[in-house]
């Protein structure tokens, strides 16, 4: 094998391999979608370049890239002149940058995913680079692939080229240690494994595929979904539940039926939600509407997982409370909207207000602001176009006064006016690095949504 370089990556021949099943080893790592390690350099854009600076602000790749990703696992792919390429964190190429390829990462997968295209930017080829710059697997003829957990690779394969493309034309199949399996699974359902099992597509039914490839559980189901603490929620005449050797745990009659969480599952007939425990008693009545109305008009509502003992729900006078997992009110129905509860305090709106409650109904930030966001150890508050910071406890570290204000990690990033530039700020809201960054990198999709409101 050798290491990709500027020079002769474009002489790579393609091919494809089939061979028998091999069992991965590689146990995908698990993180936390809503936290991000504030020792990652930051990609930050000044003018038309970006580079990468530490929390205080200091350059530690200085500016020379076209866009630049956050790092993921000690290396980032970044864009220049001649295409993209991957560098890690001294700034040193592993992957020159080239025109051919388009170059994907997912934490914990060991792997730069190396994506051929044509001159439409459609993918007609795909590989596989570690992270020393070596080809661990050659490009093969595909469409997609991406990393599906458990050291599984997934990609897609348009299986009758010729004919005009439908979606049954298109395939799936997996790769475990450099070794591609026949793509015998129907397009219409990604693979990704959540504890050790997949679902896959065989021949129009839902089954489970586990990390080596075999059939664990067989395809009869008209629907399944992904497994979680042990059961999985499959569509096989109703609505049931199994466990992974596929035996039916419970078999339920209701027209809707959610993932357990904390050991209750919502459940749905006609219009109203309750929730149901794991031997499928009805401990929390059908009561809750599926529809709720903001500004004269109704909207659907699904109902929630519970987080901490508690979950929010609909009431039928249109208005959001907190019921605890015996369905005692915690919170009273008095709300215009309440946003899902992930943490420990509360976004509630009222009257075209935000606020802060607790998990008890305590007022942690009260009715007053405009919009508010909150995040691990803070709450943004936004005020007549204006952004200030208030702690977790209800602490007004500093009044709405900038433009923006923007958290990555432990890091506070502020606009003294909206569009203008970035500068890093302590939690007093003093100036640690003052406004010189065009922007922090919006290249990843992800980003945008963990940064901005």
């Amino acid at each position: 094998m050798k290491k990709l370089l500027k020079k002769n990556i474009g002489i790579l021949c393609l091919f494809t391999t089939i061979l028998f099943f091999q069992c991965a080893s590689v146990t995908q790592k698990q993180t936390d979608e809503t936290d991000i390690d504030s020792s990652l350099l930051i990609p930050v854009r000044v003018g038309n370049n970006y580079g990468y600076i530490d929390k205080n602000g200091k350059y530690e790749i200085l500016p020379k890239f076209l866009d630049a990703e956050e790092f993921v696992d000690g290396y980032a792919v970044v864009c220049t002149e001649d295409g993209e390429g991957a560098i890690n964190k001294q700034g040193e190429y592993v992957i020159e940058p080239q025109s051919q390829f388009s170059i994907e990462m997912r934490e914990g997968s060991g792997k730069f995913v190396m994506h051929k295209q044509n001159n439409y930017r459609q993918t007609v080829a795909a590989g596989l680079v570690d992270y020393s710059g070596i080809w661990s697997l050659s490009p093969i003829k595909c469409g997609e692939l991406y990393y599906g957990g458990n050291g599984v690779f997934t990609y897609s394969k348009i299986m009758n080229p010729s004919q005009i493309l439908h979606s049954d034309d298109i395939k799936r199949g997996i790769i475990i240690n450099g070794v591609v399996q026949q793509p015998i699974f129907e397009y219409d359902c990604s693979i990704v494994f959540q504890e050790g099992l997949s679902e896959v597509i065989f021949n129009n039914k839902y089954g489970y595929i586990d990390s080596c490839g075999k059939m664990a559980i067989n395809p009869i189901f008209d629907y399944a979904y992904s497994f979680s603490k042990g059961l999985a929620r499959v569509r096989y005449y109703g609505w049931k539940f199994i466990d992974k050797t596929g035996k039916i745990i419970l078999s339920l009659p209701y027209d809707e039926v959610k993932d357990f969480s904390e050991g209750l599952a919502a459940v749905k007939n006609g219009k109203k939600w309750g929730y149901i425990n794991k031997k499928g008693d009805l401990v929390i009545p059908l009561q809750f509407p599926d529809e709720y109305i903001e500004n004269e008009r109704n909207y659907g509502f699904d109902a929630d997982d519970f987080c901490g003992g508690i979950v929010r729900v609909c009431f039928d006078n249109g208005k959001f409370g907190v019921i605890d997992k015996k369905g005692k009110t915690i919170v009273p129905p008095e709300y215009d909207y309440i946003k899902r509860i992930t943490t420990d305090n509360i976004k509630v709106e009222k009257d075209g207000k935000c606020g802060v409650i607790n998990k008890k109904g305590k007022t942690i930030v009260p009715l007053e602001y405009d919009d508010l966001r909150i995040t691990k150890d803070y709450v943004i508050v936004k005020q007549n176009e204006k952004f200030g910071l208030i702690d977790k406890k209800g602490e007004i570290l500093f009044e709405p006064k900038f433009g923006y204000i923007g958290i990555w990690g432990e890091v506070i990033f502020a606009q003294e006016k909206l569009y203008g530039q970035f500068g890093i700020i302590d939690r007093e809201g003093n100036w640690i690095a003052v406004p010189q960054f065009d922007d922090v990198s919006d290249w990843n999709a992800r980003r945008i949504q963990k940064f901005f409101f």
